[in-house]
């Protein structure tokens, strides 16, 4: 399982160096960074969370706002908004749990038929 671990941080760290932008490398990160709060090493999980939300940002201004990058970017800010809470940064946590509803909101109204976006809100609604 350790070896699983490492091999994720190393997949991690392959596609931020090769600068990937896509959809995948989002999904990696996310697993990364689960695995690193496991660990409790919540300083690396935010420096991936981190890269997350400006990957994420960066997809919905080169491809436009789709379902999918607003997902991956409303995911990134959950990410990163809890691990700022956790490490007492209060305001910056709210701030970025408030985009992620909003972000949330967005998509539940428009994608209705989608339980995953519908449920998506309350979450952040909980957290914040």
């Amino acid at each position: 399982m350790t070896s699983t671990k490492n091999a994720l941080a190393l997949e991690w760290q392959r596609l931020r160096d090769r600068g990937a932008t896509d959809h995948g490398a989002l999904l990696t990160a996310d697993r990364t960074i689960e695995v690193l709060v496991r660990r409790r090493r919540l300083t690396s999980a935010a420096e991936v969370s981190g890269w997350m939300v400006t990957i994420a940002r960066g997809v919905i201004q080169a491809q436009g706002e789709t379902p999918e990058a607003l997902r991956d970017l409303s995911v990134s800010l959950r990410n990163l908004g809890t691990l700022e809470q956790a490490a007492g940064h209060t305001q910056t946590a709210k701030d970025l749990l408030q985009e992620g509803l909003e972000i949330a909101e967005r998509l539940a109204a428009t994608l209705a038929d989608h339980v995953d976006y519908l449920e998506l809100p309350a979450w952040f609604r909980q957290r914040l």
